[in-house]
C-alpha cells in the first residue's frame, strides 16, 4: 500500500468506513504487536496490549488529524497502552526474555544481544522507550520527537545518557 493509498483509507476510516479501517489495522497490526513484545518479553501480554491498542484505535480514529503521519500515531498508542500495562503489572516482574532485535549469526551473539535488552529495560523510562524506538523499531530521533511530542534534541539527549548508562551496567555486569 502506498502513502496515497493509506491517505484514503484513512480518510474513509475517519469519516467512518469500518472497511477502510480494517485494512489499516490488517497493515499495522504485526506493527502493533511487535513493538509489545519488545517492550514486555512476553507472549501473552503483547497480544493483550495489541488488542487494547485496536481498541483504541477504533474508539479514536475519529479523531485523528488527517494532515498527521499515522504511524506516529500509532507509535503513541502502542507507547502510552504498553505504559499503562506496566503499571498495573508493577508489582510483577513479566519479562520473561527480552527478544533479541538483531539477526545474530552465532548463539553467544544472540545470548550476547539478549543480555543487552535485557539492560536496556532497566534504563529510565524516557531512555528506554528512546532506545527501543530508535534501534528496535528503526525511527529516527526526528520520529521519536512527534512520538514524545518534544524537541529532537531531547531525544538525542535520551540516547546519549542511555548509552553511559548502559556502559556502566555492562561493565558492573
Amino acid at each position: 500500500m502506498n502513502q496515497s493509498e493509506e491517505q484514503a483509507l484513512l480518510l474513509q476510516a475517519t469519516e467512518g468506513d469500518v472497511q477502510a479501517f480494517s485494512v489499516l489495522l490488517e497493515k499495522y497490526y504485526t506493527m502493533i504487536y511487535k513493538m509489545a513484545f519488545r517492550w514486555l518479553g512476553n507472549q501473552q501480554d503483547s497480544e493483550d496490549v495489541a488488542q487494547e491498542v485496536c481498541i483504541k484505535l477504533g474508539r479514536s480514529i475519529h479523531g485523528f488529524q488527517i494532515n498527521s503521519k499515522f504511524s506516529t500515531w500509532v507509535y503513541k498508542i502502542v507507547l502510552n497502552t504498553v505504559r499503562d500495562f506496566q503499571r498495573k503489572q508493577r508489582n510483577h516482574d513479566n519479562i520473561e526474555e527480552i527478544p533479541a532485535v538483531t539477526n545474530s549469526n552465532t548463539l553467544e551473539q544472540q545470548v550476547q544481544n539478549t543480555q543487552l535488552w535485557q539492560l536496556v529495560h532497566q534504563l529510565p523510562v524516557k531512555q528506554r522507550d528512546a532506545v527501543l524506538l530508535v534501534y528496535a523499531e528503526g525511527l529516527s530521533h526526528s520520529e521519536v520527537a512527534d512520538v514524545f511530542e518534544c524537541k529532537e534534541s531531547t531525544v538525542s539527549w535520551y540516547i546519549h545518557e542511555a548509552k553511559k548508562q548502559l556502559k556502566t551496567l555492562i561493565q558492573h555486569d
